[in-house]
């Protein structure tokens, strides 16, 4: 008790009295920029963004989606959150995921050259070629509003940064679609993971986030994953996490 007066003597100390609502406040959204302050500072709805051509209404209930893919291991908990109820958790939404493997390749789609990009969003534009189903699967969330899915970190191919595609839909009420868009990775984790042995050499050139049309024009700084290494080695695995803030009372503005 002694030692947290001395630290609050001195915090005011040192910023002065009049600024310490400021500097709690600010320091609580450095720290993360999900926490949710009384004033609902950070309740709005995540930024919608294209489903992309690779998408398949599977119904794959599962937490585990790796299937025989290698990669460095990637451990994803969502919360789900509505903004129109103060963003309070949402039980027994379905949130379903998808990404590329190590190589780019998406299942469905194994035997599409992602060195070379695909001219086309819409969703069913690009014919499948296969019925593969590596790392893609859906969770209900619980009464916290959770999900966790076990998978690897993507891989990456020509036109894209590296991201991953999800979907919250209304599954056990209407099957409407109530945000559809995608997660991306800071570039300094990026850089780190393509080293490993996991991730071959490629004939193209990675795209940075910056240098994405999608994370540029559709807010892709706000659906950046909080993430982390397991261990001093890479190779041991990630833990990323996120809140995803939706809005009931709206269906998805990209899916259709």
């Amino acid at each position: 008790m002694k030692s947290r007066r001395i630290l609050l003597k001195y915090i005011i100390t040192a910023i002065g009295f009049s600024s310490i609502s400021s500097y709690i406040k600010n320091s609580y959204a450095f720290l993360n920029k999900n926490y949710i302050l009384g004033d609902n500072l950070f309740c709005k709805k995540t930024p919608e963004q294209i489903p992309g051509p690779y998408y398949r209404n599977l119904t794959l209930v599962r937490r585990h989606i790796i299937d025989s893919q290698e990669g460095i291991p990637l451990l994803i908990k969502f919360r789900v959150v509505d903004v129109l109820k103060n963003c309070e958790p949402v039980e027994n939404l379905c949130v379903n995921i998808w990404h590329c493997n190590s190589e780019g390749h998406y299942s469905g789609w194994d035997f599409i050259n992602p060195n070379l990009e695909v001219m086309s969003d819409d969703i069913g534009s690009v014919p499948r070629t296969d019925e593969k189903n590596f790392l893609r699967g859906s969770q209900l969330t619980d009464s916290s509003g959770f999900v966790r899915f076990t998978t690897i970190y993507p891989g990456f191919y020509a036109g894209r940064a590296t991201h991953i595609h999800f979907t919250i839909t209304e599954c056990l009420e209407k099957k409407e679609e109530v945000l559809v868009s995608q997660l991306y990775f800071p570039e300094d984790m990026n850089i780190e993971v393509y080293k490993s042995k996991y991730y071959p050499s490629r004939e193209i050139n990675r795209i940075n986030n910056m240098e994405d049309d999608y994370y540029k024009n559709m807010n892709g700084r706000k659906l950046v994953l909080n993430i982390k290494k397991l261990s001093n080695d890479i190779n041991d695995g990630l833990f990323g996490e996120m809140t995803i803030y939706i809005n009931s009372n709206e269906k998805s503005l990209t899916y259709n």
